[in-house]
């Protein structure tokens, strides 16, 4: 079994939050299937302000990514 990653997103307007766990494996997850049905959807749309790693693995790389624009998380 891989490590795993929690990752926490928070919505610092409305003061929701959510985490999601998944293994550091390289696969790659979609932000609506990480938190769909969570505090931070919105009728489908996940808002939230910040996003911090609460728990993670040396040595491992992530990232939120949208097209060029890449956000790392360590």
């Amino acid at each position: 079994t891989p490590p795993s990653v929690t990752v926490s997103v928070i919505n610092d307007i409305t003061g929701y939050s959510a985490q999601a766990t998944v293994p550091a494996d390289g696969t790659v997850f979609t932000v609506p299937d990480l938190f769909q049905n969570s505090n931070i959807d919105e009728r489908g749309e996940i808002l939230a302000t910040s996003a911090q790693l609460i728990q993670f693995v040396e040595g491992v790389f992530c990232s939120f990514n949208r097209d060029t624009t890449i956000v790392p998380l360590n």
